[in-house]
């Protein structure tokens, strides 16, 4: 969820609870958190998705070698088919982090750079965002 779903900071300045200046550099400091987070995120996904990876070599050669055997195992073929369906998952997490990255990057360089900060960027961004949360909840 980005900055620019729920605004708490918008209704408190309007209460006159905080000030102009305030929101601003509480903003601020809420996107650089943001992006810190989305980059430990990407960092973990990443990880897992490695340890996956090598989780799967591991049954695949359980798989070759009971092959040998002559006793193919289907609950390792259902395992591995698991494993793969979970990785591509973690990827689709890795991708909606780096989109809401890009979100969090945009704010934090105050919409300065036309590169990162274009309307059709942004939306872009946002629309994968939607796309992986949607897909992620789906069954939910």
């Amino acid at each position: 969820m980005t900055s620019r779903s729920v605004n708490p900071r918008g209704r408190l300045m309007k209460a006159g609870v905080i000030s102009r200046s305030m929101e601003k550099r509480l903003s601020k400091v809420s996107a650089y958190a943001e992006a810190a987070g989305y980059a430990a995120n990407i960092a973990v996904n990443l990880h897992r998705i490695r340890v996956m990876q090598l989780q799967e070599l591991l049954l695949r050669a359980r798989l070759l070698k009971a092959a040998k055997d002559g006793e193919a195992d289907p609950e390792i073929v259902k395992q591995i088919s698991d494993l793969r369906t979970a990785r591509v998952l973690r990827a689709a997490f890795v991708v909606q982090d780096m989109a809401d990255g890009l979100l969090a990057l945009a704010d934090i360089t105050d919409h300065r750079y036309q590169q990162v900060s274009h309307p059709v960027v942004l939306a872009l961004a946002g629309l994968v965002s939607a796309a992986v949360s949607t897909y992620k909840n789906w069954g939910s």
